[in-house]
């Protein structure tokens, strides 16, 4: 599992000077109730580089998708459509561009390979510690893009003629999870190769043809800056895990807390028709990357708190195995809009511990689902949201 346990803190040097009297001053009166003082104020640059884990906003070698539903939806207008569809696009990694000493991508049919696998949670499982997974290989280009889906070829019908088809073998194991792709070379090896962008499309199913549909992107990781392109990563020669460590010859790290905006479920407060109102459903999606697929694992447990719209506050705990998601307005969360429409969630360092280990830190990623439902005609609006990271990184192996 963990490679490193130790959490390491990204410790800033700042130092504040004062302003330069030619600098432009912005006028007090366009940004009410903030200091005069605060709007003049100058920050200089770091004394030391500062190394932050992986970049969210930047190609990578490692896409991690949080959530995946397997299944189909039937629509009036484009027929059945898979419950999750996901897209995966390569651009030329920043480090190969000529404007940065590099040689460039090929012009056209540069191949990308690229390995990928479904991750089920514990709660799939007959003993609720192990989590399952199928892994399959796929390959596009620099420049082009593919698209599939975790359902058989029988279900792709409406997903046009050059939907990448996931071999039968190769279908989750589980109705709900999340997906891992990342780049390898011609024999299976990873590489680095920050070049994957991708989202995923999930369909909920409403009434007979009409579905919901929602959308968002896929968190990227980059390889470690001690490699170049093209490099292989290191692989645990005994487990084949590869390493998320800054310091290494893995991807770049993770980090173990997240935060967000949310929308807290419950009735709508307008009232769509007499004597009904609409509703709104909020999810919480966790994952963590470490975890020992196919083997026992720890649960992992996240302290969250909960802010409304004048900084009430509420806390909550939520555990779970390799992968969960729970509504937040049953157990153990048990958050409705009582408690305000909108607000903040953030969590403290999730961990993980056994009877005969200590509590250690771990990586979690995820996002929040948010489905409206009206009323009077059982339509849903969908919508997703990742959640935001610190900069506080966890060292950790994963081998899917």
């Amino acid at each position: 599992m963990k490679a490193v346990r130790a959490l390491f803190i990204v410790l800033f040097n700042v130092a504040v000077v004062a302003p330069v009297a030619a600098s432009p001053r912005v006028p007090a009166a366009a940004w009410p109730g903030v200091s005069d003082v605060l709007l003049n104020v100058k920050v200089a640059a770091p004394t030391t580089a500062v190394a932050w884990p992986w970049d969210s906003e930047q190609p990578g070698s490692y896409l991690v998708f949080p959530k995946f539903n397997k299944g189909t939806v039937t629509t009036a207008d484009q027929g059945k459509l898979p419950r999750s569809e996901f897209e995966i696009s390569v651009v030329c990694p920043t480090a190969l561009l000529p404007a940065n000493g590099g040689p460039g991508c090929a012009t056209s049919g540069q191949a990308v390979y690229l390995h990928a696998a479904w991750i089920c949670g514990g709660y799939e499982s007959a003993f609720p510690d192990v989590c399952k997974e199928k892994d399959f290989f796929i390959s596009t280009t620099v420049n082009a893009s593919l698209y599939f889906s975790p359902t058989s070829a029988a279900d792709m019908v409406n997903l046009g003629l050059l939907a990448t088809p996931v071999p039968e073998t190769a279908l989750p194991l589980c109705d709900r999870g999340y997906l891992v792709v990342w780049v390898v070379d011609v024999n299976g090896n990873p590489i680095k190769f920050d070049g994957l962008i991708g989202d995923a499309i999930l369909r909920t199913q409403t009434t007979a043809g009409v579905a919901a549909a929602g959308q968002y992107n896929a968190i990227p990781i980059q390889a470690s800056e001690n490699v170049n392109t093209y490099d292989l990563l290191s692989v645990d020669p005994t487990t084949g895990a590869v390493t998320f460590d800054d310091n290494g010859s893995g991807y770049k790290s993770v980090t173990g807390k997240i935060f967000g905006t949310v929308r807290y479920p419950g009735p709508t407060f307008a009232t769509v028709t007499e004597g009904a109102t609409g509703r709104i459903k909020t999810d919480l999606v966790l994952l963590t990357l470490d975890a020992n697929i196919g083997h026992l694992n720890p649960a992992t447990t996240v302290d969250l708190n909960f802010t409304n719209e004048k900084e009430g506050l509420n806390s909550a705990s939520f555990s779970f195995v390799c992968w969960g998601e729970e509504y937040l307005d049953s157990d153990p969360i048990k958050m409705d809009n009582t408690f305000g429409r909108k607000g903040l969630v953030y969590s403290e360092p999730a961990t993980q511990s056994t009877p005969t280990s200590p509590i250690t830190p771990v990586t979690l990623l995820g996002l929040i689902e948010t489905q409206e439902f009206v009323a009077t005609d059982g339509r849903v609006n969908q919508y997703f949201s990742l959640l935001s990271h610190d900069d506080q990184a966890v060292p950790t192996t994963f081998k899917p």
